[in-house]
């Protein structure tokens, strides 16, 4: 999956493909539907610019297609002649929905007890995991990884 910013967060991407595919296979959901992306721009455009750099600076794999390959592989896309696109054969479309569901009844298969509708107070990292506090329970929650969404407003909460 191809990232434009912070080269660090392309190893980020990489293992959570790698997570969501070993979620899949446990659950037999499908997650992430790997369908390829496109990238579309001006040829020296900032946007491009930016995304190709980090992307050769990862070594992520892609194709850039001219306007004349973006006419014969994708013709619905008309291009301006300075364009190019960018395709990312491992890009795809993440199902929340389902993402989050398989993570649930993954980590009940495994042990977890689900807290549902518990408003979270605070979510503090250790060396083994996270520490979830909550007003509503009494003492803090230890887990030995993060769940899906671990913002402080998410609904569900493995321990």
């Amino acid at each position: 999956m191809l990232y434009r910013g912070n080269p660090n967060y392309y190893p980020i991407l990489e293992r959570s493909r790698q997570l969501w595919a070993e979620l899949e296979a446990e659950t037999g959901q499908d997650i992430l539907t790997r369908c390829g992306g496109l990238s579309i721009g001006t040829k020296d455009g900032p946007y491009l610019t930016a995304l190709l750099e980090t992307t050769r600076t990862n070594g992520a794999e892609h194709v850039i297609l001219s306007r004349e390959d973006m006419a014969a592989r994708y013709p619905q896309h008309n291009l301006r002649p300075d364009d190019i696109a960018v395709y990312d054969p491992h890009a795809g479309a993440l199902r929340t929905d389902r993402a989050v569901t398989a993570a649930i009844e993954a980590a009940q298969a495994n042990g977890a007890t689900i807290h549902t509708d518990t408003p979270i107070d605070s979510i503090t990292e250790t060396t083994d995991g996270v520490i979830i506090a909550s007003g509503e329970r009494p003492g803090p929650t230890r887990t030995s990884s993060s769940p899906p969404g671990a913002g402080p407003d998410a609904s569900c909460r493995t321990t």
